[in-house]
């Protein structure tokens, strides 16, 4: 008897751990609040050697913009493939678990790669790329949390 029970036990905490892996997921496919469509440049500005720039908004044009959003809200960035642009690059934050996939060299203009988050903390935290090399380039910026 001990026996079925410690089966239908594990069993249900299986069960109840995929349910929390599942659950965490759904929140990064929620759709989100707030959206951040970035680029590359390799021109020196700013003081950088290469960096994001902004694709929209406010943000359009700017090198290595802030990015300021609230606990709780669900956050896209995308990056955009930069034309004329020979090198590969990633979006990350650590604080967060961030890090997209990489996107390509010189691929096809468009061509974009994105990742999807949910904010639990205020705060000002750092984001970059991690390919070598490129923080040292300037290809950083600050995430902003506000309350």
């Amino acid at each position: 008897m001990f026996k079925h029970l410690r089966t239908i036990g594990l069993a249900a905490l299986l069960l109840i751990g995929f349910g929390a892996v599942f659950a965490q997921d759904d929140a990064t496919e929620a759709e989100p609040d707030v959206t951040f469509r970035l680029t590359t440049a390799l021109t020196p500005a700013e003081g950088v050697t290469f960096g994001f720039v902004g694709l929209d908004g406010d943000l359009e044009g700017v090198v290595n913009p802030d990015l300021v959003v609230k606990v709780g809200d669900v956050v896209r960035v995308v990056l955009v493939n930069a034309p004329a642009d020979p090198m590969e690059h990633d979006f990350v934050i650590d604080e967060f678990g961030v890090h997209s996939d990489v996107l390509p060299s010189e691929g096809d203009e468009g061509l974009e790669v994105s990742v999807t988050f949910t904010v639990t903390e205020a705060g000002e935290f750092q984001y970059y790329c991690s390919l070598p090399g490129h923080v040292q380039g300037g290809m950083f910026g600050k995430f902003i949390v506000e309350e």
